[in-house]
């Protein structure tokens, strides 16, 4: 399943965006395209920020204590990394190259320019990647509505300008926007693998015994019920193993496509929480070098009740902000 892999789903999806002006309120006499309004929309748009030292959440991290100036998807805790961006042209590559002996041969004008492909509209792209127990469809649905629910305001203001939005419903037209616009995702964007050898159960029987007892069946029902001659056996026989083989490719595809399990610790607060004790912990060994064992155990006990390692929720590192 393309889209889903690890416990991660991965979201692609291209929402076409209105073409024509958009009548200024403030400005009465001036106007702007949608694409440009949905440029400036995204340019102010909070992203994830760095800081010196920001203070450290003592609260489980949720949207209530969320931070002002944090990026406004790292409200909805099942997102790891989201990417907005207007796509309104392909990137040119230049021209497809030609042999210039074959060019002279067929008479072919080297000046005369090539056909360049254009996109029929401008598209907003949304690519998330968020926690996600499969790759269903629900799934995907889940995820939207949770998104909704901690940032309608800026979600709002973003697909407005995108086609299919109705006002009187922006919930609904997120949703359908979102979800029309999908695309399969071939190739994951994240690195939440499994570290350790993953604990993957032999395939093999599973791919071959059904194949190889149907060829089996048919080859005994040929024997036993087939035509006499040895060409019409012949043809048969190799008919059966072709299909046996072709089965056995289509179930090789299919438990290949299957996605792995999902990572060890790999969901956001979990990520978080390691964020926050590897640099804790990166000040704790700067500050206990050369004591006696007596003291570095004393003060690592002191480590481990004020950050608590086994607990997710506090003290934690607040999403959509990394400091430095």
């Amino acid at each position: 399943m393309p889209n889903f892999d690890a416990g991660h789903y991965f979201l692609s999806s291209l929402i076409p965006i209105q073409q024509g002006i958009l009548p200024q309120r403030d400005h009465p006499d001036s106007s702007l395209s949608h694409i440009g309004a949905l440029r400036e929309l995204l340019a102010v748009l909070p992203r994830t920020r760095q800081s010196g030292e920001p203070s450290e959440p003592s609260h489980p991290p949720d949207a209530a204590n969320h931070r002002a100036d944090a990026a406004p998807f790292s409200r909805e805790l099942h997102t790891h990394f989201c990417r907005l961006v207007v796509v309104d042209e392909f990137t040119f590559v230049g021209r497809q190259p030609q042999d210039a002996i074959v060019s002279v041969l067929l008479r072919r004008n080297p000046v005369i320019p090539q056909p360049v492909d254009h996109l029929p509209f401008a598209y907003l792209a949304l690519l998330v990647e968020f926690d996600a127990p499969d790759g269903s469809r629900q799934s995907l649905r889940n995820y939207l509505e949770s998104l909704w629910q901690v940032m309608a305001e800026e979600l709002t203001a973003i697909v407005e300008h995108c086609v299919g939005f109705d006002p009187a419903n922006p919930k609904a037209s997120f949703l359908r926007q979102v979800q029309d616009g999908q695309l399969e995702t071939t190739l994951s964007f994240h690195d939440y693998y499994w570290q350790e050898k993953l604990p993957l159960v032999n395939q093999w029987p599973r791919v071959l015994v059904p194949p190889l007892a149907a060829a089996i069946v048919g080859l005994g029902a040929l024997y036993f019920l087939g035509p006499a001659g040895w060409l019409s056996r012949g043809l048969l026989l190799a008919f059966t193993l072709l299909l046996a083989l072709l089965w056995v490719v289509q179930r090789v595809i299919k438990v290949g496509m299957e996605p792995f399990p999902a990572a060890p610790r790999s969901d956001l607060q979990s990520v978080l929480k390691a964020l926050y004790l590897q640099r804790r912990f990166i000040d704790f060994m700067i500050a206990n070098q050369a004591v006696s064992a007596e003291t570095l155990q004393a003060e690592f006990q002191l480590f481990i009740d004020e950050h608590q390692p086994q607990s997710l929720n506090a003290p934690t590192q607040a999403p959509g902000w990394f400091p430095s």
